[in-house]
């Protein structure tokens, strides 16, 4: 199983949509088929990624073979860990 995080700007914000792929295509690419509606933002999202939160998976998570691709180009993403203390800050 794989998960994305596609966000796009839009109207001077951000749109963000949740993705999954249980299945790759005939060229061996993640099948990837959108979990919700796009949620969007009147502002530009700074920071985007994928969270686990301990109150409902508590202990370790791994995400693994995270990649990051802006403008249809692969880039570095920052995998360092962090622990989230305040969900409505930035």
């Amino acid at each position: 199983m794989a998960l994305a995080l596609e966000v796009e700007p839009r109207d001077g914000g951000s749109c963000a949509r949740a993705e999954i792929a249980t299945d790759v295509d005939p060229r061996g690419e993640p099948a990837w088929l959108p979990i919700a509606f796009a949620e969007c933002f009147a502002a530009p999202l700074g920071v985007q990624g994928v969270v686990a939160d301990d109150a409902t998976v508590p202990g370790p998570v791994l995400f693994a073979g995270t990649r990051l691709w802006i403008d249809g180009r692969a880039a570095e993403p920052d995998l360092r860990p962090r622990r989230i203390t305040d969900r409505g800050a930035t």
